[in-house]
């Protein structure tokens, strides 16, 4: 595996080690995500949209669980994250689907460059990915990594944090409480906005306590996400060499207002 763009990935550890920090918790923190509607959602956008897709790139796959549905959909799923503890659980989930096993695979990148010396159908970004990207260099390089793996009139599917619902809305702190049979975890969110970068510092405090020993580990995060706008998401799209056929809200597909904090962009590659 090779990467286009050398200089992109200079914040790679950065990245790469929260992630690594917050995969441990991940699914845990996330099992009231409604995973089945979003691949559904999905689905459906290929349908409209796509031809004949058969093969998609996960680009920002996490530990696996978008991947999973789509494989068990018909697709061939290959996701990528940079997360090494994220992608070590995906492959677990893969190990353990025997009967989609072959539909599936998996690899630590960096989609701010990247060369799977492979073409795809299709490349999705679930779960507010791209608003990860800070910079415009960073989001010129996620478009590049896009056409540089899409065949001809390939799709480009991606959710991230609306602009106009988050200026209107605004952030505020949020306590999460979860648990299962192994762990009781909590994570206290506290934002900070910046406003003439388009960014929320979300500053994440996590508790997790052992129900088997009561031992708790407890640790701290930013994570850095930035909101976008329309415009700048088409003038990102033309010159990535991507045409936008639908702008809409996630999992709905009404037209995005001042509530929609999750939107959709589905490109087309030109």
């Amino acid at each position: 595996m090779n990467t286009l763009n050398e200089a992109a990935c200079k914040n790679n550890n950065c990245f790469s080690d929260t992630f690594n920090l917050y995969a441990a918790y991940y699914d845990l923190l996330y099992a009231d995500k409604d995973y089945k509607a979003e691949s559904d959602y999905i689905e459906s956008i290929i349908n409209k949209h796509g031809s004949n897709v058969g093969s998609i790139l996960d680009l920002g796959c996490g530990t696996g669980i978008h991947a999973l549905m789509l494989a068990k959909k018909g697709f061939y799923i290959h996701g990528v994250d940079i997360s090494s503890n994220m992608i070590e659980q995906a492959k677990q989930k893969m190990e353990q689907n025997f009967a989609i096993k072959k539909s599936l695979k998996f690899d630590v990148g960096d989609i701010r460059g990247l060369d799977l010396n492979s073409k795809f159908d299709a490349v999705v970004s679930i779960f507010h990915v791209i608003s990860y990207l800070t910079t415009n260099c960073d989001i010129h390089s996620f478009f590049a990594t896009a056409a540089h793996h899409l065949n001809k009139d390939g799709l480009l599917i991606f959710d991230f944090w609306y602009g106009p619902a988050v200026l209107t809305q605004k952030p505020i702190v949020k306590i999460k409480r979860l648990e299962n049979n192994d762990l009781r975890v909590t994570r206290i969110s506290e934002p900070e906005s910046h406003l003439n970068e388009n960014v929320i510092d979300v500053n994440f405090h996590i508790f997790a306590q052992s129900k088997m020993d009561n031992q708790i580990n407890d640790f701290k995060e930013i994570h850095k996400m930035r909101y976008f706008f329309k415009p700048e998401l088409e003038m990102f799209a033309a010159h990535g060499g991507f045409e936008i056929l639908n702008f809409e809200e996630w999992l709905t597909g009404i037209q995005p207002n001042e509530q929609s904090w999750g939107a959709c962009v589905i490109c087309k590659k030109i």
